[in-house]
């Protein structure tokens, strides 16, 4: 009986010790590459986020100038020149911290109707980057 047993282990082939390292090193680098692909994609969502804080800021300042009117907000901002005011804003707008610097500032001289532009700008991975938003009001 033992005889029987031996005889049909040596007709059985398993796999070699070379077979089986091929086949973790050809799993090991399709899961890098996926790694690296769940990498990729979550930075550039977490980049697509910033544009948009980015844009919502700039918008909101657009929506409080309008809310303002043409006059209070010529004479409030026209004073700072062609640089603008500028502020540090978080994500949820509020001024004094954040990772955000907006600055708003009117073009042109007509005392009629002015050009208001809002850029937000932010540093992100050695890298300036910006949105900038403008809108014309009149009197």
């Amino acid at each position: 009986m033992l005889r029987d047993c031996t005889k049909s282990l040596k007709g059985s082939r398993g796999f070699t010790l070379i077979e089986i390292m091929v086949s973790l090193l050809v799993l090991t680098v399709g899961f890098l590459g996926v790694i690296g692909l769940l990498y990729t994609t979550i930075d550039r969502n977490r980049f697509a986020g910033q544009i948009t804080e980015a844009t919502t800021l700039a918008q909101d300042k657009i929506e409080q100038l309008k809310a303002l009117g043409y006059d209070v907000a010529d004479s409030r901002y026209s004073s700072y020149g062609a640089t603008g005011f500028s502020e540090l804003v978080s994500a949820t707008g509020d001024t004094g911290s954040g990772i955000y610097t907006r600055t708003t500032a009117v073009a042109g001289t007509n005392p009629r109707y002015g050009e208001f532009h809002v850029s937000v700008k932010w540093a992100r991975a050695g890298t300036q980057h910006s949105v900038s938003l403008q809108t014309i009001m009149s009197q």
